[in-house]
């Protein structure tokens, strides 16, 4: 008896809470709604129209697929929860084609936990007949906030342009972006994603703790500046940032007017609003740049850290460890940065430490660059570490404004132009002079790394076993090389980039396997 009482209470109840449970659905989302006919997952389903998905109030761990053609802006009501994200699914085929140049095609402001997935598709958003010489001139953005940021957001596997198609000089299109989280974006992770036509390619601006991740980026030419990535309108706050096994390739670039963008692979720096003290610390590593360096006036490098608009009064840091990254800057007419003194790696003002370790550049043109310039140096709080890097061709090796403190040793420069060293005002013409000058590269080297066509030391090449073992410093991506070969535990590591292959031993032909 008391059973069957206990059961009338607790069912009634049971089948209460299951009705008011929220629970994850998979919805179907098309231009104008009704049953499709094309896709994958779409195919036969019914779908609801973007203007009622606008609308619709979301639950953790729904999922959303986009069908078909869309020409309206798409904005979710709301995203998920951790560990249960809001899911934007692009069915097979389906691209989002809308011109929006405040807030995006794709609308997610100051949402958290929602994951887009582009679907591998190579028109997933885009800005259709956008251009210099085409139909419109709008500064469109293809995923945007409306500079009001987003929180837990990831953004994978498909491409996400052209927003707009520059060519010529042209003084148009210096505000479109790819994907705009801007002021306030904070904890993004995106991958496997290529970037085509726009200026900027990610803006990232996060104003409160945040941890960002970029890998496995790939972009050309059609975009001016690949990664924007600084601290917000925040104070005192800590930013992590990854960016990694990515690969540039310009083989043309934007060559604006002056005055515009830095024009630079990844633009980092500390914004130290307010006298906050904002610490921006990067690891990027495992990337392959090639093709043509930026030409216009506003480009200086192709990774550029800086203080941004602090006066160095703030106290603080803006952080930036490179490794494994190759250069192979291939020419242009314009001889390379037209400032004539841009570099591939490159620091401005005050308040940062670059440790550069095991890089591989290789200029090939001629191009009057340095693989390592300070500029505008005001000595306050900064530190350059440079070791176990390849630098072939540069006009500089180094080119240091304000003597900024440096430890750099176990290097290899080859083929260094009339520029030499310059540290401040005086200016050396060999490794040997620099060495005796500064204190610097004392085991450092002056000869060619006899590199293959894929810039991997040949076996017997002068790099190997001549750099410094970094073992001890206990960053795991660094001890393998960026094809992921082990680096030695003891003993010399080579420099570069890749470690230089070693000779094989031919086991004895008469040896009989035996199971165990």
């Amino acid at each position: 008896m008391r059973r069957s009482i206990l059961a009338v209470v607790l069912v009634p109840l049971f089948l209460g809470l299951l009705a008011t449970s929220a629970y994850p659905t998979t919805r179907y989302v098309s231009q104008g709604g009704g049953v499709l006919s094309a896709g994958t997952a779409c195919n036969g389903q019914t779908a609801i129209s973007v203007a009622t998905f606008n609308g619709t109030s979301l639950s953790a761990g729904d999922t959303v697929f986009l069908c078909g053609t869309i020409t309206s802006q798409v904005a979710p009501r709301n995203g998920g929860s951790s560990g249960n994200p809001v899911v934007l699914q692009w069915d097979t085929g389906a691209s989002v084609r809308v011109c929006n140049a405040s807030n995006g095609a794709v609308f997610i402001n100051t949402l958290s936990f929602l994951t887009l997935d582009l679907g591998g598709n190579t028109t997933a958003v885009v800005c259709p007949n956008n251009g210099t010489t085409l139909g419109s001139q709008l500064d469109a953005i293809g995923i945007g906030s409306n500079g009001a940021g987003w929180n837990n957001v990831e953004i994978r596997n498909g491409t996400v342009g052209p927003m707009y198609v520059y060519s010529g000089t042209a003084n148009n299109g210096f505000g479109s972006i790819c994907i705009s989280g801007a002021n306030g974006t904070n904890n993004t992770f995106i991958h496997n994603v290529n970037l085509l036509g726009c200026a900027e390619g990610m803006e990232i601006d996060p104003t409160s703790n945040s941890t960002d991740e970029f890998a496995a980026i790939t972009a050309d030419g059609s975009v001016g500046r690949v990664l924007n990535y600084a601290s917000g309108s925040g104070s005192n706050i800590l930013l992590n940032m990854k960016f990694h096994d990515s690969n540039i390739n310009y083989s043309s670039v934007w060559s604006v007017p002056g005055g515009f963008e830095h024009y630079e692979m990844i633009h980092q720096y500390n914004t130290g609003n307010g006298g906050s003290q904002d610490n921006v610390s990067s690891l990027i590593y495992n990337n392959l740049f090639t093709g043509i360096s930026p030409t216009n006036s506003g480009s200086t490098a192709l990774m550029f850290i800086g203080e941004g608009g602090s006066s160095c009064s703030a106290s603080s840091t803006n952080k930036a460890l490179f490794f494994n990254n190759v250069i192979v800057d291939t020419g242009n007419s314009n001889s390379g940065f037209s400032s004539g003194t841009g570099s591939y790696f490159y620091s401005q003002d005050c308040e940062h430490t670059l440790t550069i370790y095991n890089n591989t550049v290789v200029v090939t043109n001629g191009a009057s660059n340095a693989c390592f310039r300070a500029a505008n140096g005001l000595l306050t709080n900064n530190n350059w570490i440079v070791k176990n890097n390849i630098c072939v061709g540069a006009n500089w090796a180094y080119f240091d404004d304000g003597k900024e403190p440096k430890t750099s040793d176990f290097n290899d420069f080859f083929n260094i132009g009339n520029g030499g060293w310059q540290w401040g005002s005086s200016s050396f013409s060999s490794l040997a002079a620099w060495s005796a000058g500064t204190g610097n590269d004392s085991h450092s080297i002056s000869a060619n790394p006899n590199l293959n066509g894929n810039f991997i030391p040949n076996l017997g090449s002068p790099v190997s076993g001549a750099g410094a073992n970094l073992t001890s410093l206990g960053i795991a991506q660094l001890n393998v090389d960026k094809a992921g070969n082990a680096r030695l535990a003891t003993g010399n590591w080579d420099m570069g980039a890749f470690i230089v292959p070693r000779t094989l031993v031919n086991p004895a032909s008469n040896l009989t396997a035996v199971a165990h």
